[in-house]
């Protein structure tokens, strides 16, 4: 579309991204997010990954889905993952020569042909997928890492008021250690599958969490 398609000022361009995944154009996962990136830029909108995934040995393809998530977190951006649900019939389950279908099917978890979930599920590329990360920021950030082998994160931002980061924290690890310069733990709250983490930051500021 025309990049002055619309005069309104507050939009998303939520495109695709299977670099490395599907399809065969010769470009890297990292090189793919920032076209997307730049082509958001020409409708000075901001970038919201609308679908991705990976769909082959979940030990080998998590090495990528690690990499979407560094680039996703340089960025500061969000994105959806894509699951599917098979059923009897689904086209996803059949072969390239046409001859045999799957007996299951395992994306984040796994579908027999019926279309029921089997009990297995990805931790693989749920672990990535669940990683430390703030879910509600005071301020501009301005760097952001996320180990999910460890859970540990360093975020900084800056703000010219004082407020609340809200950072998520999955189970698995322990209890979270939280230190850094500008800000004080307000609340630690348990919820299904981790935490949530409410931290007052004034001014520039950082959050390591480590375990």
């Amino acid at each position: 579309p025309d990049p002055n398609l619309t005069t309104d000022n507050n939009i998303v361009a939520a495109p695709h991204h299977y670099f490395e995944s599907i399809g065969n154009l010769p470009i890297t996962i990292e090189s793919g997010y920032n076209t997307l990136k730049s082509a958001a830029g020409n409708y000075q909108a901001a970038l919201f990954i609308g679908e991705w995934g990976y769909f082959g040995n979940p030990a080998t393809d998590v090495t990528k889905v690690k990499r979407f998530g560094v680039v996703e977190d340089a960025n500061f951006g969000s994105s959806a993952w894509w699951q599917w649900c098979q059923a009897p019939g689904d086209p996803h389950g059949i072969s390239w020569d046409g001859n045999s279908y799957s007996p299951t099917s395992l994306h984040l978890i796994e579908l027999d042909q019926s279309g029921n979930f089997t009990g297995n599920v990805n931790q693989s590329f749920l672990k990535v997928l669940s990683r430390t990360h703030p879910i509600a920021i005071t301020g501009k950030p301005t760097l952001l890492t996320s180990n999910s082998d460890n859970g540990t994160m360093h975020f900084e931002a800056t703000t010219d008021k004082d407020g609340i980061t809200e950072i998520w924290i999955p189970a698995g690890f322990g209890n979270p250690v939280f230190t850094g310069t500008n800000v004080s733990v307000k609340e630690l709250k348990t919820v299904e599958g981790g935490f949530y983490a409410y931290v007052s930051v004034t001014g520039s500021y950082t959050i390591d969490i480590s375990f």
